[in-house]
């Protein structure tokens, strides 16, 4: 499974499960890729790489561009549901948005 296999899953999360609207929906999944890529995971590799975020990548996606509180606010939760996501679906262990 490939990152991008994730990120397709976890989008049919916030549609099916927790009924987002389309707007947000496609805010989270572009925070997701600001997240990624702050963390150096490409959408290409194994969804295994996911593990490698930790607590100081979240942080430092947080404060990435706009840093306003809100906007920090805003990211943690994108961090913490998509990590979250990926506990459920077995892909990692740890979240690492816990610790902040």
């Amino acid at each position: 499974m490939k990152v991008r296999d994730v990120l397709g899953g976890f989008e049919d999360y916030l549609k099916e499960r927790k009924r987002f609207n389309p707007n947000s929906i496609i805010a989270y999944i572009s925070d997701v890729y600001i997240l990624l890529d702050t963390a150096e995971i490409s959408e290409k590799l194994s969804a295994k790489n996911l593990s490698s975020i930790g607590t100081a990548d979240v942080q430092k996606y947080m404060i990435s561009g706009n840093s306003s509180s809100r906007t920090q606010r805003r990211k943690w939760s994108t961090a913490a549901k998509f990590l979250g996501y990926c506990i459920m679906e077995g892909i990692i262990t740890d979240n690492p948005a816990d610790n902040i």
